[in-house]
């Protein structure tokens, strides 16, 4: 699960799908079998789960703008994590499941940034909006993921 961290006392969905974000992104045309892709993946998302556990939570929630940075740093490591992972290219298999995924991942990474801007700018309302929109998405995905074979993508680290 996400970390969760309070806005004013109400919960939000802290990284939106931190862990599925992390967990993968490529894009490419190498045609690698399934389990070689799987292989070459996975341990790049262990990587960058490792490195966000390195972002340092903010302290005080009421610290919008801590708060807003922390998203965007996370959103900045997904960023990271896509460009790395891009090399890898794509599985002869899967190749739609994986299209699909990436689809769905940048729009989580879209919706951090955007969470951090609501932040910013003291709302609340749309903040919280994002994270319940976000949370079931994340959801789907990390089952895309695990159903698509990877061990460590989509899982929290």
């Amino acid at each position: 699960m996400p970390r969760r961290l309070p806005l004013t006392g109400r919960p939000i969905v802290a990284a939106i799908a931190l862990f599925s974000i992390l967990g993968l992104a490529a894009c490419g045309s190498s045609d690698l079998p399934k389990d070689k892709y799987i292989a070459k993946v996975d341990p790049i998302c262990a990587k960058y789960q490792q490195e966000s556990k390195k972002i340092p939570e903010p302290q005080n929630v009421s610290d919008r703008p801590a708060l807003a940075s922390y998203y965007n740093q996370i959103a900045d490591l997904a960023d990271k994590q896509t460009k790395e992972i891009d090399g890898v290219g794509r599985p002869k298999d899967g190749k739609a499941q994986i299209d699909s995924l990436l689809s769905r991942q940048r729009s989580q990474i879209d919706k951090i940034r955007q969470l951090a801007t609501a932040i910013q700018n003291n709302d609340e309302a749309k903040a919280n909006q994002i994270g319940t929109d976000a949370e079931p998405v994340d959801k789907q995905i990390t089952t895309d993921l695990k159903a698509f074979g990877f061990k460590t993508c989509g899982s929290e680290g």
